[in-house]
């Protein structure tokens, strides 16, 4: 029975030892491959550290070499704006592959030139435009040299120089004079189109061949042989923002009283006719007339063409000549 005991506390002790080294053995394994992908991560790291510090080597060292020298430049001093400021044309030699930020050029009042948009908002609001200039909004260009214009603003209106300094290249500091700033800003204005009013005009009647008259989809428009058929031209210009339409017209005369006017479908190959259109800008078309003259005795006389249009605000009339 003691001898049983003892193997059995034998085994237990066996067992115990074994499941112990198991562990063991687990524990260095898994310490083992932490160790590897902590290195691996630290290599990766530090191959990425490395690319990261060479991209930006090769950067700093492109700007470094980045030319940038004052061409010519213009100094404006308006009195409806609270600042100067100067359009300056520029030279810049680099690789044709570098794009170089305008916040590496600060003037000399702090003003960075990629912050420059409010001051361009307020010569916008001023109807000044830049448009003409293609003000910069970063130095790149498809060649290894090329121009660029900047706009660099100037706070103090008193000062009467400013200077630009590029952080990459003391070299490229750039210096102004304001003495002799334009003040009027003429060709800076946008300019504005007068305004159109509305107009009407008419040229003398022309009489022509009642066969050529026509209706609806160009169907002959018959007349009897005494009629006698006259056009007369009729140019609109309409007021800026509106449109005319002219919906009939007449013609009153001191000889004849009032002598209406053939309708909207009436018309000929060579002269359409000018009811029905709608005018928004400027425009033409023929009024016809049709008289029947069987002993072909009227001469020429005058009256006065009332137009109606679709808007009765604008109904107008001008004077005709007939015959």
């Amino acid at each position: 029975m003691k001898y049983t005991r003892r193997k059995i506390k034998k085994s237990v002790w066996i067992a115990v030892t074994v499941i112990a080294a198991a562990i063991c053995v687990g524990f260095i394994w898994l310490n083992s491959r932490n160790n590897i992908n902590t290195n691996a991560s630290a290599s990766s790291s530090a191959s990425s550290a490395s690319t990261s510090s060479s991209s930006s080597s090769a950067q700093s060292g492109q700007l470094s070499d980045a030319a940038v020298t004052l061409s010519s430049y213009d100094a404006y001093k308006l009195d409806d704006l609270d600042f100067s400021f100067i359009i300056a044309k520029v030279h810049v030699r680099a690789s044709k592959t570098l794009t170089i930020s305008l916040d590496h050029f600060t003037t000399s009042e702090g003003i960075k030139l990629n912050e420059v948009s409010s001051y361009k908002d307020q010569l916008t609001a001023k109807s000044y435009s830049l448009d003409s200039f293609n003000i910069a909004s970063s130095l790149s260009g498809t060649t290894d040299e090329y121009d660029a214009v900047l706009l660099i603003p100037v706070k103090d209106k008193q000062t009467d120089a400013v200077t630009v300094a590029c952080d990459f290249n003391a070299k490229n500091e750039m210096k102004f004079s304001l003495a002799d700033a334009n003040t009027s800003g003429t060709q800076l204005k946008k300019e504005t189109p007068a305004e159109q009013t509305f107009s009407v005009t008419a040229e003398n009647a022309i009489e022509i061949d009642p066969e050529d008259m026509l209706e609806a989809n160009d169907a002959s428009y018959f007349l009897p042989s005494t009629a006698r058929v006259f056009a007369i031209h009729v140019n609109i210009t309409a007021k800026s923002g509106q449109s005319v339409t002219v919906s009939s017209a007449s013609i009153a005369t001191d000889s004849y009283g009032t002598l209406k006017t053939e309708r909207a479908e009436v018309h000929t190959s060579r002269y359409a006719s000018l009811l029905g259109q709608t005018i928004t800008d400027t425009g033409d078309g023929y009024i016809f007339l049709v008289l029947i003259d069987s002993g072909h005795t009227i001469g020429t006389f005058t009256g006065t063409m009332n137009l109606q249009m679709a808007d009765e605000s604008q109904n107008t009339a001008v004077d005709v000549t007939i015959g």
